[in-house]
């Protein structure tokens, strides 16, 4: 469902805020439509600081007033069709109340952990982009005031031919969670955790995530329907779609190690830069294959190159020295030459 954004000014905002009547944040926000780009909703935000009982008084008195886009569209909690389950998997699907888009820090690389899905390779790009870019996340991701939430993201139109097209992907704040007969709090696919321990699931991993699901159905239908289509793809896609800038794709095994090196110096100038490990063969203890992983950053000290890596997983990696798990660790440039067979990077961010 979209909604028509209503408009309120800075002004309206002030008046609305020393108000002593509910009415006047009607008629104020009726006044504006016409003006910046602050959704109808966002008026009540002063309310809500001033007094919560004003802010319920006026909302309860907005959905009975007759403005030129029905006020009702804006508190009704709307309830969209949810993606199938993964084949197999077992759980219940619904919201929850103590849920907030971002942490008080914003979008941030922690709150990005890996569910059940094998969606490495988009839970890694996610991370990539947060890594590099905070706002570009924020950009991309618009609430519609009504508990369905508008995701960017983009098709390469046509295939392989590096242009891309923007379309905005709607999708509610239900999410599959484990459990048979009642719910838990814990998601069976990407983590909507509470980073900042505010009491509040930060939901905005886990809603790119459902939205990547009519994503690829839309444009990638062979991939199956549902969650499953998310299951084991390329860095490259998934990047694609999160930003609609081309992705440079370098193997190790033909690419010198000066060459590689340059790529993955990228996320040192605001780029983004992910990793995957190959399906066959023997890895260091403590890395996962076939896997995708983000990549922090590289340094060179004295002549010896290290890079930083993070498992999307939020845990598992090696040398972990007995520390709680972080999913975040370095490995020489060698090592990581010796481990991963391919590096996916865009420049920085538009």
């Amino acid at each position: 469902m979209t909604i028509k954004a209503l408009t309120v000014s800075s002004a309206a905002l002030t008046k609305v805020a020393t108000s002593p009547s509910p009415s006047t944040v009607v008629s104020t926000a009726r006044a504006a439509l016409e003006n910046t780009g602050t959704r109808y909703t966002d008026a009540f935000e002063p309310l809500t600081r001033r007094s919560p009982a004003l802010e319920s008084q006026a909302r309860k008195y907005a959905v009975d007033v007759d403005l030129r886009s029905p006020a009702r569209s804006y508190f009704v909690e709307q309830n969209l069709a949810d993606p199938a389950l993964d084949a197999g998997d077992v759980g219940l699907t619904t919201d929850t109340k103590n849920q907030e888009l971002y942490g008080v820090n914003g979008p941030v690389l922690e709150d990005v952990k890996q569910g059940q899905l094998d969606d490495c390779w988009l839970m890694a790009s996610i991370g990539s982009l947060v890594h590099a870019d905070p706002q570009a996340v924020k950009n991309m991701i618009r609430d519609n005031g009504d508990g369905t939430y508008g995701v960017r993201l983009f098709a390469e139109t046509p295939a392989g031919s590096g242009s891309f097209t923007a379309s905005w992907v709607t999708v509610d704040d239900d999410f599959p969670r484990h459990g048979l007969l009642m719910p838990s709090d814990r998601e069976l696919y990407a983590d909507a955790g509470d980073g900042d321990h505010d009491g509040r699931q930060e939901i905005w991993v886990a809603l790119i995530e459902k939205a990547f699901v009519q994503h690829m159905q839309t444009n990638f239908p062979a991939e199956g329907m549902g969650y499953g289509a998310l299951n084991n793809d390329l860095i490259s896609k998934a990047m694609g779609a999160l930003t609609g800038n081309p992705t440079s794709v370098r193997m190790t095994a033909n690419t010198d190690a000066q060459t590689m090196w340059s790529e993955l110096q990228r996320v040192n100038q605001g780029g983004l830069v992910s990793a995957a490990t190959p399906k066959d063969g023997t890895l260091m203890p403590g890395l996962s294959q076939p896997h995708c992983y983000t990549v922090t950053g590289v340094v060179e000290v004295n002549g010896h190159r290290f890079v930083d890596l993070r498992n999307p997983l939020g845990s598992g990696e090696p040398f972990d020295g007995g520390r709680p798990s972080d999913g975040v660790f370095r490995l020489t440039y060698e090592d990581f030459r010796a481990n991963f067979s391919e590096v996916a990077s865009q420049t920085a961010p538009d």
